[in-house]
């Protein structure tokens, strides 16, 4: 049986989170700085925020997709 850490590293889930993180961490981001961002305004956008956006989203695919290829193994 693999280590979490190496189901955790397969292409499939990587891509998988990969994916989420940018289709959600866009929407999140649009919610919560879109009108800045709209505004041209980037000097009041903050890149740590943008930034935690999409890694929260990856973290918690990984995190999923990871549990469940282990569980059903």
């Amino acid at each position: 049986m693999e280590t979490w850490l190496a189901t955790a590293s397969r292409r499939t889930i990587q891509m998988r989170g990969l994916r989420v993180s940018v289709f959600v961490g866009t929407i999140l981001n649009l919610i919560n700085q879109g009108s800045t961002i709209f505004a041209n305004d980037w000097a009041s956008v903050s890149l740590t925020k943008l930034a935690m956006t999409y890694c929260v989203p990856y973290c918690v695919a990984i995190y999923t997709g990871t549990n469940s290829k282990r569980s059903n193994d």
